[in-house]
C-alpha cells in the first residue's frame, strides 16, 4: 500500500543543504535548524503531511531536545510510511 501512496505523490525537490556538518556555535545552530526545517518543510508539502517547526528548539535545554528528538523521530517514521520508504 505505501508503494502506491508514493506513486501518487507529487514529485518534491529537496533543498541542498549541509545538514551532517556540526559546529557547538549558536550562529551555526541557529543556521542548521533553519536549514533542517526547509527541507521537512519541502518533504511535508509533497507528503500533505503537518508537522512542527524544527527550528524552535533550544538543544541546550535538555527537555527540548529530548522532545524535539522525539517529534523530529516521529515525523521521519510518518515521512517514511507517506513516501513507501522501507
Amino acid at each position: 500500500m505505501a508503494q502506491k501512496a508514493a506513486q501518487l505523490l507529487k514529485p518534491v525537490i529537496v533543498p541542498n543543504f549541509d545538514v551532517l556538518s556540526w559546529r557547538d556555535e549558536p550562529e551555526f545552530v541557529t543556521a542548521w535548524l533553519n536549514n533542517h526545517e526547509a527541507i521537512h518543510v519541502q518533504l511535508r508539502v509533497g507528503a500533505n503531511l503537518t508537522g512542527i517547526d524544527l527550528s524552535l528548539v533550544n538543544f541546550a535545554d535538555d527537555e527540548q531536545f529530548s522532545e524535539w528528538m522525539d517529534d523530529h523521530a516521529q515525523e521521519h517514521l510518518d515521512l517514511r510510511r507517506i513516501y513507501g520508504i522501507t
